[in-house]
């Protein structure tokens, strides 16, 4: 894995483009906001753009970080993940992070609750065959 800092937003727009394509739900915010950044409708302290990518140059995960705010991820393999953790250098500084696998689990736990909901009305208002 090599992950790269990225300097200008327009580049790391083009780099990403592809990649945001294939999650446009989920790439969203990232995408949104270096848009706003590269048209000069937003402006923050500091800007960061990490592009994470494989050993074919593919890129296999992206990050943002727009200074005051937390540090932004999108969807990666946890081998993209730990690479971009360590070039990074989150340790020197632990912004907060978005991580989807909180957000899965978060997911699948309502939608085990609600299917449990269901399935409760269903045999409350079944009844024993006649």
């Amino acid at each position: 894995m090599k992950v790269e800092l990225i300097e200008s937003v327009d580049e790391f727009i083009a780099a990403t483009k592809l990649f945001r394509a294939v999650d446009p739900l989920r790439t969203n915010v990232i995408g949104s906001v270096s848009l706003a950044v590269s048209e000069g409708d937003r402006s923050y302290d500091d800007y960061r753009w990490w592009v994470v990518r494989d050993d074919d140059s593919q890129v296999v995960g992206i990050a943002m970080r727009t200074s005051p705010f937390n540090m932004n991820i999108a969807p990666m393999a946890k081998d993209a993940a730990r690479a971009l953790g360590a070039a990074s250098s989150l340790r020197r500084r632990r912004p907060g992070v978005s991580f989807q696998d909180i957000v899965d689990a978060l997911i699948e736990d309502t939608s085990r609750r609600r299917a449990r909901v269901q399935a409760r009305r269903v045999s409350a208002t079944s009844r024993p065959p006649l």
